[in-house]
Order: structure tokens, then sequence, then C-alpha cells
């Protein structure tokens, strides 16, 4: 193609450039939205690309409708509320308190959507020298476990690499700090000797959270050698199957749903497996297909949004 027939980007390049400076994004973080090099981006930005510029150009406006009607979603997108403190929200937080406190530990066990997750990081929000765990089934080894405490410690375990406990006892010795497990179900019996030595040689505080499965692995294997150990230590236990009637209308609530009949149905929603997450995820997309549809939220719509989530109500 002839200089005088090659297409003009510079409107497009303006455009870019003028998310880039109102995002506040390095060119890094620019291409990586676009999904191209770094080099590459810059170089178009700045004129100098060398390569199919039509072809990059097209990507680049593929990226721009992509944001645009991502934009659109959330502008209409509905958000859940902030912490509430549900009655099984506060025996969660009172548990957390007891371990870190008293350098006990607690193991909390409950089926999903009775609200453990947001306790946690509230808990984790509004007190000191606490820490949050949120275990994987791809942390098994020793070493990569105590690779994560130290990354959510803040800790540079690259000077410790033969001995990483040592920095994790500096950090938490003498300070009343609690270790929060989210997913505990996932804790080796390795790891739970290990948290239990820090618990026992350096008053850490501890406080499993996870589902059924915690309590069935520690008490059910309590004559274990591998457990027993750990088990002993055990300063409370609580198991909550399901929220509590109060705990579904105080969420509800929160969402700004009053009305009798729409507060029976999201406690039906929340009686299912799922529990406060059932209620929350449906009035998020209730309320946003309200949203987009510039009304309030109605019977209609939650119950539109439940099927699309799940079966149709029974």
């Amino acid at each position: 193609m002839s200089d005088s027939t090659k297409k003009d980007y510079s409107a497009l390049r303006e455009k870019v450039l003028g998310i880039k400076e109102a995002e506040d994004w390095s060119h890094s973080r620019l291409a990586s939205e676009i999904g191209r090099p770094a080099g590459t981006v810059s170089n178009f930005l700045n004129g100098t690309y060398a390569g199919d510029n039509e072809k990059l150009a097209a990507d680049i406006e593929k990226w721009l409708k992509s944001r645009e009607a991502q934009a659109r979603v959330r502008a209409q997108a509905a958000t859940s509320p902030d912490f509430i403190p549900m009655p099984t929200s506060i025996r969660f937080l009172e548990a957390m308190e007891y371990a870190q406190s008293l350098s006990e530990i607690v193991v909390v066990s409950g089926e999903p959507g009775v609200s453990k997750s947001s306790a946690i990081d509230h808990y984790k929000e509004t007190h000191s020298n606490v820490w949050l765990l949120r275990m994987e089934p791809r942390v098994k080894s020793m070493t990569v476990f105590l690779w994560e405490l130290c990354e959510i410690m803040g800790i540079d375990p690259s000077g410790h690499r033969g001995r990483l406990t040592a920095p994790i006892r500096d950090k938490v010795i003498g300070c009343k700090a609690l270790l929060g497990v989210d997913e505990a179900q996932y804790l080796s019996a390795d790891h739970l000797n290990q948290l239990r030595a820090m618990n026992e040689y350096w008053g850490l505080g501890l406080a499993l959270f996870g589902n059924r499965n915690v309590h069935a692995r520690i008490e059910g294997k309590r004559r274990d050698p591998a457990y027993s150990q750990f088990y002993s230590r055990i300063g409370m236990r609580l198991n909550i199957n399901k929220p509590t009637e109060m705990d579904m209308k105080m969420l509800i609530s929160a969402w700004g749903i009053e009305d009798k009949h729409e507060t029976g149905l999201l406690c039906t929603i929340g009686s299912k497996p799922g529990g406060l997450r059932n209620i929350d995820k449906t009035l998020k997309l209730a309320t946003t297909a309200a949203n987009g549809s510039g009304v309030a939220v109605n019977a209609d719509f939650i119950k539109a949004a439940y099927e699309r989530l799940s079966t149709a109500l029974n």
C-alpha cells in the first residue's frame, strides 16, 4: 500500500492513549489488556509499527468494543451489601476473637453459604496482626505451604530457603496474632501438625474454617498419631449447617427488599444448598436485570434470576 493510501490510525491512537492516561496504566498493562506484546502496542501508538497495522488496529477496535460492553454491564450491575452482622456471622467473629485473644485453636465447619468467608474477611479488616490463608488443593508440600504463609504475612522468604519457619516465627511471636485458614479441608496431617507447633511454641492463634469434611477428618482420625496431637489441642469446635432465618432476613433487608412475599420467596431460595450465597447471587442478578429495565426488583425478577442460576423453584 502506498503512503498516499495508508490508513490514518491517529484517532484510534488518541483514543487508546486517552484510556491509558485516564487509567494510569503502563505500556505493559495496556498491552496485556489488548492481548498483544508491549513492544508491538507501543510501536503502534508511536506510529512506528512495521507489522500489519490493519490487523493490529482491528484487534484494538475489538478490545475497545469489549471494554464498552463491559462498562455497560458494570453500570447496570448490582453489588453485594457490605458485611452484615448476622447472628451466624457474629458467632464466627466470636470464635476468631477467642482464638486470637487466648492463642487457641478453633475449628469451624459449615455448609457453603453460611457467611464463613465474609466473616473471616471482615475480621481481618478490623483487627491487627491477622492473616488469612485460603488453602487450595495444589498446596501439598510443606515448602509450598510455608512459602504461602510467608507471602500472606508480607515476608520475603528468599533469604530463608533452608528454614522458612524462622521468619514466620519472628513475625508472629509475642504479638497475639491470628492465622485464619479458609477451605481448611485441604490441610494435610503434616500441615495441621506444623500449625499445631506454631500455636504451641509461638502462641499463634488459629481459626480453621472449612466444609463438613474438616470435622470429619480431624475427629474421625483422632486416634491416628498423625492427627491426635492436633485434635487434643482444639479449644473450640463450631459446626453451622445452614443459615438461620434471621441471617436470611437481614441479608434480604440489606438488599433493600421489604416486601413479605419477596422475602418469603428469597428465604425459600436461601434454605436450599448454597444458603446465603443463593440469596446474594439471585438478588445480584435480579437487581441487575431490573436496573437494565429501569424498574424495581419484584418477585418475577427474583424467580427469573434464580431459574437462571439453578433449577426452577419447587
